[in-house]
This record gives structure tokens, C-alpha cells and sequence, in this order.
């Protein structure tokens, strides 16, 4: 099934920090990534903003969740500049919408994943404007 999956590399602090916010909201990142596709496709666009607006910077999280979580509420995605790997498991069918969807949208599955996970990161919380 390897050639199913997808595979990423994203930026270590950016992956650490969403997996610790989508934890807290009692999410993993494979299922983020998958409900964000989900919603995307059946709407045919990005079910997200892209935005380093400062007032969205932490919005998702008070000061004392994002202490407890071990997380700098700092206004920044979290990047080190350090990247990993990361692997989405999906079906064959799954695989071939969404590259078909991200195609028609001009974005590349990983760009996808990286500007989603980031976005995470920054706002604190699970952007899906559904």
C-alpha cells in the first residue's frame, strides 16, 4: 500500500506544534489532513485561509492552555528551519482525488499539507472555514 500514501517533509517546529494543538483538541494529524481534504473536495476550494494576519496569531488558544501544552504562544507558526518526514496513509482512490482536486486548485499536495500544518501552528486551532 506504500504507493498509496503520500510522503512530506515539513518543517520539524511547525509538525511538533500542530500534532501538540491537535492533540489538545483531540485530533491527530492524519485526521486533520484527512478532514480538511474531505471538506475541500466536496467544496471544490481550500477549506482554509492562508494568513499571517497578527490578529489571528494564537487566537485558537489562551495563555494558559498553550503553557500547559509545553507551547510558546509567540505569534509565529513554531518553524525551526529544521525539516522531517511525515507520511499521510491513504487509499488508491483518495490518492487520485486529491491529487485531481489539489491540481485544480494549482497546489501541490505537500504545498497543501505545509500551508495547512503551518496554519495550524499559527492560529492555535483547527482553521476549517466549513
Amino acid at each position: 500500500m506504500r504507493d498509496s500514501a503520500f510522503d512530506f517533509t515539513i518543517d520539524k517546529g511547525v509538525r511538533e506544534r500542530a500534532n501538540a494543538i491537535l492533540a489538545a483538541k483531540g485530533m491527530t494529524m492524519s485526521g486533520a489532513l484527512k478532514s480538511m481534504m474531505r471538506i475541500g473536495m466536496r467544496e471544490g476550494r481550500l477549506p482554509f485561509g492562508i494568513s499571517r494576519e497578527p490578529s489571528l496569531a494564537g487566537v485558537g488558544m489562551g495563555e494558559a492552555s498553550a503553557r500547559r501544552l509545553g507551547i510558546q504562544k509567540d505569534g509565529t507558526d513554531g518553524s525551526t528551519g529544521i525539516t522531517c518526514g511525515m507520511t499521510l496513509q491513504v487509499t488508491p482512490e483518495e490518492k487520485r482525488q486529491i491529487k485531481k482536486w489539489c491540481g485544480s486548485l494549482c497546489i501541490s499536495p505537500h504545498a497543501l499539507v505545509r500551508a495547512y500544518t503551518a496554519q495550524i501552528s499559527y492560529e492555535m486551532r483547527i482553521p476549517l472555514n466549513s
